[in-house]
């Protein structure tokens, strides 16, 4: 039975339907309880009805009942699944046990009980990672199936990664060789293949296996690992030139999220330099000019990618500028990426010579070894929509040696920044189990803060004995640059009597003006998942189902509160 070949599933139907009809002749219903049963005796070597009968379905050398090459697993999960659904209407046939009996030894095979030890459900095995012996056993799970969305290739190639980028748990792949031997290639549509209708048949099979085999076994409690947060959106560089007369670079923008995949719009990145060699020189950033080489968006799309004019990054003292290149409304997603070539050169300095050195530029780190080539550049930040979605922003004081440059200040100031907190609640019941919410910040002052500087508190009550435990899902600016600690009350305020305080390292990068850092996806929970009381908490409120300031959440700027009020 496959997608194009049904008839032994519509023999396994039709039989308990007529089988004692009257309005059935009995010579129709034995006829479709002959083929029924024929073909399950077949796959099954249980004798035949008549002895002299002998035609049997091959078999491996370890007993797997083989069809064909091309799917073999495929074909033997729909066998089971007819032996099993034989047994379920017709339970008093002495031969309906044999049929189970056999489907059991053929799922065992498919999970590990064969010559090559070799699990051919994707994820159930030992060599899983997270997963290992708690379902698998000692069998290798099939890694590599023929799927193009688990192996996530970003050029179109079955050999790249020679990792897949994602474990498609649960999917039964083509099957052993007619000798037991697997496949695991991706290449390999023939014994490496996955499909629906192979799934299909193999949950149906299992279904009546667990109905006769397993009511008495433990279950385990087990759910597929989470994937390591990866990074959706980012940038690579190529350094094409670079004298002291200016540098060229490429810089090529990549949406690799696929979670789901979707093409993305509101992309940008920025370059961060250095003018410090200029600047010794005797000239400004005024020497500086940025022509463009090649715009992929202009080229495909007609309209061309912006790019802003240098901005100095920091404070007057600042040597670092930037430039933004904006891919705008261009929808960019896989394939291609959008690539942009430009130059960072510099004018004629005293004596006729030329002064420009990018050794110094935060961009350089890597470039020159070539080392971002197809990989994400951690010292180009990206932007989405002006949220910083990956790589990393110079701190403000990289290079303070320019105060006589005439640049024009983007940045500075003294005193306390002004961010505010924004909440969007994600549970809003009295009791659950988690306290669920998001809280994004939001730079409302005209200078950069670096989110190192800054921690946020959420105020509640506790409400329970058991360890509090914290959960970052996901962050624009990467769960790995959130810290977390829970800290006690004492002595307890009204609504709370814990406090949930957040914070960022250094890779967390800075807030831009008037940029947020999107939401943070934040879980509260205790070690035992006992319920917990929200609505007496002071940070929470129900009211706010999309991002709302919030006074109960407090800011603070190197420990000083800078926004909203303590309980």
């Amino acid at each position: 039975m496959s997608w194009d070949a049904r008839w032994g599933g519509v023999f396994s139907l039709l039989d308990p339907i007529v089988a004692g009809n009257s309005a059935i002749p009995a010579t129709t219903q034995q006829d479709v309880h002959y083929f029924n049963k024929w073909q399950v005796q077949y796959w099954s070597h249980v004798p035949h009805d008549n002895a002299n009968d002998t035609n049997f379905i091959a078999t491996t050398p370890a007993g797997f009942s083989y069809l064909t090459t091309w799917g073999s697993a495929r074909y033997n999960a729909a066998a089971e699944l007819e032996a099993l659904a034989y047994r379920k209407s017709f339970p008093t046939d002495p031969q309906s046990v044999l049929f189970s009996n056999w489907a059991m030894g053929q799922m065992n095979y498919l999970m590990g009980d064969n010559p090559a030890k070799w699990s051919y459900i994707v994820g159930f095995g030992s060599t899983t990672p997270g997963v290992g012996s708690l379902v698998g056993g000692t069998a290798t799970a099939a890694s590599h199936p023929h799927h193009g969305d688990a192996q996530g290739s970003l050029t179109n190639s079955q050999s790249d990664p020679p990792t897949d980028r994602h474990i498609l748990f649960g999917a039964l792949v083509g099957g052993p060789s007619s000798t037991d031997q697997p496949d695991d290639v991706t290449t390999d549509f023939v014994l490496n293949e996955v499909a629906v209708d192979y799934n299909a048949a193999m949950v149906g099979a299992l279904a009546g296996l667990y109905q006769y085999y397993g009511q008495s076994q433990t279950m385990t409690n087990f759910t597929p690992p989470a994937e390591p947060a990866g990074t959706p959106y980012y940038a690579s560089a190529a350094l094409n030139q670079d004298s002291n007369q200016g540098t060229q670079l490429t810089v090529t923008v990549n949406n690799v999220a696929d979670e789901p995949r979707h093409f993305q719009s509101g992309m940008s990145a920025r370059v961060y330099f250095d003018i410090s060699s200029l600047v010794k020189a005797g000239q400004s950033i005024s020497a500086v000019s940025t022509p463009v080489y090649y715009d992929a968006v202009g080229q495909i799309d007609g309209t061309p990618t912006a790019m802003s004019a240098p901005t100095q990054w920091g404070d007057a003292n600042s040597c670092v500028y930037y430039v933004t290149v904006n891919w705008g409304n261009d929808q960019i997603g896989l394939p291609p990426s959008r690539a942009f070539e430009f130059g960072i050169n510099a004018a004629m300095g005293p004596g006729y010579k030329f002064y420009w050195s990018s050794a110094a530029s935060p961009f350089m780190t890597g470039l020159a070894a070539g080392s971002y080539t197809s990989a994400p550049d951690p010292y180009i930040p990206v932007y989405v929509n002006g949220q910083l979605v990956s790589g990393q922003t110079p701190s403000l004081t990289a290079d303070e040696g320019c105060s006589s440059s005439g640049g024009t200040g983007g940045g500075g100031g003294g005193g306390s920044p002004t961010v505010t907190a924004q909440y969007e609640t994600s549970t809003t019941g009295a009791t659950p189990s988690t306290l669920s919410n998001q809280i994004q910040l939001v730079n409302n002052g005209a200078n950069p803060v670096p989110l190192s500087s800054l921690t946020v508190r959420y105020w509640f009550t506790e409400d329970g004995t058991q360890a509090l435990q914290y959960a970052c899902d996901y962050t624009s600016v990467g769960c790995a640059n959130v810290t977390s600690s829970f800290v006690t009350v004492s002595p307890p305020r009204t609504g709370a009597d814990h406090y949930l305080q957040l914070g960022f390292t250094s890779g967390a990068g800075s807030l831009a003006p008037g940029a947020s850092t999107g939401g943070i996806q934040n879980r509260i929970y205790q070690a035992n998942y006992a319920t917990m009381t929200q609505t007496n908490d002071y940070s929470f409120n129900a009211a706010d189902a999309s991002f709302t300031a919030n006074p109960h959440i407090t800011v603070y700027y190197n420990g000083t509160l800078i926004y909203g009020t303590e309980p």
